[in-house]
């Protein structure tokens, strides 16, 4: 199995600086006061893309996707919607990963539900090329 590389260590604070910039440019015409600790204003204002487990003690790295596989290996978020959704089923290990996840969501024809709507937006944005991926 092929592994994504560790390009260098990072840290919280530059993934929440991360974060806000990337949703500065996405929503330019809706942005909230991200002023002060980038920490603490994804934790207000992005609760959904900070874990509670999320620490000044948690390891982050930069990492290079090198091949297309390495998109498989990456983890899947666990939680009340995507159990329900049928898109991240415990049966066995590895049952998180990505490549596992988008097995399940085909299988389940996740795509057609209308609770998947937003997720299908990006899909078809991906799809067509009019999506771009920055940073």
């Amino acid at each position: 199995m092929e592994r994504m590389r560790v390009v260098r260590a990072s840290s919280i604070e530059e993934y929440a600086r991360w974060y806000l910039q990337r949703d500065r440019r996405k929503h330019l015409d809706s942005i909230a006061d991200d002023s002060g600790d980038p920490v603490e204003v994804m934790r207000r204002a992005h609760r959904g893309k900070m874990r509670d487990w999320f620490s000044d003690t948690t390891r982050w790295y930069v990492v290079s996707l090198d091949s297309v596989s390495d998109l498989g290996n990456l983890v899947f978020l666990e939680c009340d919607y995507t159990k329900s959704e049928g898109l991240v089923v415990r049966d066995g290990k590895n049952y998180r990963l990505l490549g596992r996840v988008a097995e399940n969501a085909i299988a389940g024809n996740y795509l057609a539900r209308p609770s998947a709507a937003r997720h299908k937006d990006y899909y078809d944005k991906l799809a067509n090329g009019s999506l771009r991926l920055e940073g």
